[in-house]
């Protein structure tokens, strides 16, 4: 059959509880970088007021009112002001 010794076997077991928890390191990391991304997509500065605000509906390049002061804010991938 298949003979492993004591030494070997704490072997085994630390290298794959070492393996196991890389790997949710890992997913964690690529999760939050994910939600990173969308959150940096989805909050805008109002040009009048200064204040963050997140997107409210889902639409692509319209303009959107801000909470405070009501200014109208461009809300597309194009952001520029001028």
């Amino acid at each position: 059959m298949f003979e492993i010794g004591i030494s070997q076997l704490f072997s085994l077991i630390l290298t794959a509880s070492m393996v196991s928890a890389g790997g949710l390191l890992l997913a964690g990391k690529i999760h939050e970088r994910r939600c990173e991304r969308e959150l940096k997509r989805n909050t805008f500065n109002c040009r009048v007021c200064g204040r963050s605000y997140l997107r409210s509906g889902a639409g692509g390049g319209e303009l959107q009112k801000c909470p405070d002061c009501a200014s109208s804010n461009l809300t597309g991938p194009d952001r520029r002001l001028g």
